[in-house]
């Protein structure tokens, strides 16, 4: 089966022009694709200038000369549209804009390759002409949500591309996939959902691996926070949280913050404001491939996100034996959530999930249950479930 993926962008160390966006969506988009190549056929074509690379599967050549040959009148009006009616920044103009003249793009691979099924990662402003050039030329199609914007708090046109999705879902339902089932059962009670049949939950994977178990100490405790250093993803609620902490269990304390910073150095003076200079680390963006020696000496992973889709250093700690401390009102806790592996905080207040940091580390645990639950989330299972519905979506056109 010949599958083709459209996505925003990717995470792949091998290729430069593909080294610049470093967030979670872009490795799992990444890893979709790579997944799924044991299965199918996989094209994949990105926003990305780039000529275009083989490996597992084909990266599609994406350049200016071909942008530029097959821009449309229809599209660039389009562009021109979006870039004087939408309120917003004028950044995000000129992206929305520039996705609207690279839609002739997609529709010059779709006839070259002749795809069995279309697979378009996220439904974002950006990338709804795509959805809609796809749902017009009454293709196979299945669109993933990695996370739902109606609740969140950004602009309005952000929310009523959420809106579009569901409407044009209702009217010739395609297959929508979400990430998670919380996120599943939100997208069906805030929206008008005439028939949940074809949304589908497929929960991101990791590569299974079988690492050794290894003892903590108990003397001085690893903690990780594994992300994008931003609001989001709320670490300076963490550092909060480790501040409150007796005294002498604050000073056993190692507390790294791995990811891109977005903040600008902004968390590493809230550290010498709340006393924490020596306890806490910002490390920068660190590869997976080196990411295994933080995970290795790593007494539990911090979870303190405003929102989380399903989180995959979640599933990389547990991988490695490494319990989780996170609150209960994420996404992702129904479908990962293990007694053996979590310590769930119900309350959104700094003192309960620094209450939650001290109960991590003063519980015992059994790295071999953890790691044994991590074994169900894996690339093969994910890349099995997106063949699945592949094939539903194909014989529904047959």
């Amino acid at each position: 089966m010949k599958v083709l993926h459209v996505a925003q962008y990717i995470y792949n160390k091998n290729y430069k022009e593909f080294t610049k966006n470093k967030s979670g969506l872009g490795i799992m988009a990444q890893d979709i694709c790579s997944a799924l190549a044991d299965y199918d056929e996989v094209f994949l074509l990105t926003h990305a200038i780039t000529p275009g690379h083989k490996n597992k599967y084909t990266i599609l050549r994406h350049t200016w000369l071909d942008v530029i040959k097959n821009l449309r009148l229809r599209n660039l009006c389009k562009g021109f549209k979006a870039f004087a009616f939408t309120k917003t920044t004028l950044r995000s103009k000129i992206h929305l804009m520039y996705y609207a003249i690279n839609i002739g793009c997609l529709d010059y691979w779709i006839k070259k390759i002749n795809p069995d099924v279309i697979h378009i990662h996220e439904y974002t402003p950006p990338m709804m002409g795509f959805v809609e050039l796809c749902y017009e030329k009454n293709r196979p199609l299945v669109v993933t949500c990695h996370g739902l914007l109606g609740e969140k708090k950004c602009e309005q046109y952000i929310k009523d591309s959420e809106k579009k999705i569901v409407g044009l879902y209702n009217k010739k339902s395609f297959y929508l996939t979400t990430i998670s089932t919380s996120i599943r059962d939100k997208l069906i009670k805030y929206y008008d959902v005439e028939s949940d049949k074809k949304i589908k939950v497929v929960l991101n994977g990791i590569e299974r691996k079988n690492i050794p178990v290894k003892a903590g100490s108990k003397n001085n405790y690893t903690l990780l926070c594994v992300g994008q250093l931003s609001e989001r993803k709320n670490q300076g609620q963490v550092m909060e949280a480790v501040s409150m902490l007796d005294e002498n269990l604050k000073n056993r304390i190692k507390l790294y913050l791995i990811g891109n910073d977005t903040l600008n150095g902004e968390l590493l003076k809230k550290a010498d404001e709340l006393g924490l200079q020596s306890r806490v680390i910002c490390t920068g963006f660190v590869e997976r491939d080196k990411l295994g020696q933080y995970y290795e000496a790593a007494d539990g992973l911090i979870v303190a996100s405003l929102d989380e889709g399903f989180g995959l250093p979640i599933v990389e700690s547990m991988m490695y034996g490494v319990p989780v401390v996170m609150f209960s009102d994420l996404d992702a806790v129904k479908d990962l959530y293990s007694e053996d592996a979590f310590v769930l905080v119900s309350r959104r207040t700094t003192e309960a999930f620094s209450e939650g940091i001290e109960e991590l580390v003063n519980r015992s645990w059994d790295k071999a249950l953890i790691q044994a639950h991590a074994q169900k989330f894996s690339l093969e299972s994910m890349g099995m479930k997106y063949h699945e519905i592949y094939g539903e979506c194909c014989l529904e056109k047959k």
